[in-house]
């Protein structure tokens, strides 16, 4: 049975990286907001929004995203200060053309070796690794 994931297993999954689309590493952990930000114009405090998806090509995935993308109005992120991160686990160089595909405009990253996934309790069928 599935669970949130405790506050010791969110810092550990914090201390591992995804890679952004220009390949760089950035620590899981600096996706979510801090609390000392003074950028909050609109009296929101900052919220991220994290969107993880299975794999850039599964056909599945595609309709997941054109689904949650498409039920995102980007106006209400802004008024309501969050911030939207997709999260995959294919090639980083897989990105920008994800991107383009779905015409996104937030963040994405991937976690190649699946580590966060795994951490935050996600399974796979064994075909798919």
């Amino acid at each position: 049975m599935f669970g949130l994931p405790s506050a010791r297993t969110l810092w550990e999954a914090s201390q591992r990286t995804v890679t952004d689309e220009d390949g760089n590493k950035v620590a899981f952990g600096d996706l979510f907001p801090s609390y000392d930000e003074t950028d909050n114009v609109s009296g929101h405090p900052p919220k991220t929004v994290l969107i993880f998806i299975r794999h850039w090509w599964c056909g599945a995935c595609q309709n997941y995203m054109e689904f949650s993308l498409a039920n995102v109005d980007p106006e209400l992120v802004r008024q309501h200060n969050l911030r939207v991160v997709l999260i995959g686990c294919g090639s980083w160089k897989s990105i920008k053309n994800y991107r383009a595909l779905f015409n996104c405009e937030y963040e994405m990253y991937t976690d190649r070796s699946k580590k966060i996934y795994k951490m935050l309790g996600w399974v796979w069928p064994a075909a798919t690794g």
